[in-house]
């Protein structure tokens, strides 16, 4: 799904892969409540209920994306395209890729070790741990939307050839 919702936002089409996901989240919900209270309780699934609600609304919305995928941005997906494999190309990917997945890596780290303390401490400390994280990603939210929308715009902009646009845009 977010595979699908990347090549949106590179075709523009924002909006339209935040309707994918906030569509999978409405149905896990939903699943949620007639796993844990609604027609499907009486099985007393508990977390694996939610589990297999997680599990349908996540193929449902992997379907519903090749779907719009297929009709919005008209694509095709082949394993011919990969006849001879692009190693060049992966190549190169995984240069860019392994820094940025270090970054989240040594993030995700970090926050492992917080928490382990504040677990140490008492339940107000976590109460307030999860509190602090939830109001610190609204705003982490706002400027990840700004990044991903500067990278967008840079990138049609180098394919379009405006090499000058692009730079002003990247240091504005």
């Amino acid at each position: 799904v977010m595979v699908f919702s990347q090549i949106l936002n590179c075709h523009g089409k924002t909006a339209v892969g935040m309707f994918l996901f906030f569509g999978m989240n409405i149905l896990n919900i939903i699943g949620n409540y007639i796993f844990l209270f609604g027609p499907l309780s009486y099985l007393n699934l508990g977390v694996r209920g939610v589990a297999v609600s997680t599990s349908i609304s996540s193929v449902v919305s992997m379907i519903v994306s090749f779907i719009v995928f297929k009709k919005v941005v008209k694509g095709n997906i082949s394993f011919r395209l990969l006849r001879p494999f692009p190693i060049d190309i992966l190549s190169k990917l995984i240069k860019l890729g392994i820094p940025t997945a270090g970054e989240n890596i040594s993030y995700n780290i970090a926050q492992l070790i917080i928490l382990s303390f504040v677990n140490s401490l008492s339940a107000v400390a976590v109460n307030t741990k999860i509190y602090a994280t939830m109001l610190s990603n609204f705003a982490y939210l706002y400027s990840i939307s700004a990044a991903m929308a500067t990278a967008i715009v840079v990138g049609h902009s180098i394919g379009a050839n405006e090499y000058d646009f692009a730079y002003r845009k990247v240091l504005s």
